[in-house]
């Protein structure tokens, strides 16, 4: 099955070389890729007892972290500039959030990253066994 719809999900540091293989396969396959910049939601746990400080800081957290995504989003929009993309950041839990993008925008098709699993339990489900039981995309797992 040709993709049509390639979505690339980012939760930490931006993988340059997954960025770059992820655009190849949508220029091959003349998909539009989604980048999807994901922020882990900030949990402040100490200032329980300062509720008009624990607003404040969070107030603070988000503009920071809406700088943080603007200036990552116009970095992945320069890795993508020859290619049909669209780039999203969010703020979410990391597997609710690709699934509700990849619904949302009908992708037929996820890369990311292998993941090395240091568990060695069989009731730990990998990233790429979260996404499938959730999500009807194929998915890929990029290993360098």
């Amino acid at each position: 099955m040709k993709p049509t719809t390639i979505l690339l999900p980012i939760t930490h540091t931006l993988d340059t070389e997954l960025i770059r293989y992820t655009k190849s396969l949508a220029k091959e396959h003349s998909a539009k890729l989604i980048c999807l910049y994901i922020t882990s939601p900030l949990t402040l746990t100490n200032c329980y007892s300062y509720p008009s400080l624990l607003y404040s800081i969070s107030n603070l957290n988000v503009d920071l972290v809406q700088m943080a995504q603007e200036d990552i989003a116009k970095k992945i929009d320069l890795l993508l500039d020859d290619c049909e993309h669209e780039t999203i950041c969010l703020i979410g839990p990391t597997t609710d959030t690709i699934i509700h993008v990849a619904n949302q925008k009908d992708v037929d098709l996820i890369i990311i990253p292998s993941q090395k699993d240091g568990t060695g339990s069989r009731f730990v489900l990998s990233p790429k066994e979260k996404l499938a039981k959730r999500c009807k995309a194929s998915i890929i797992e990029y290993t360098k």
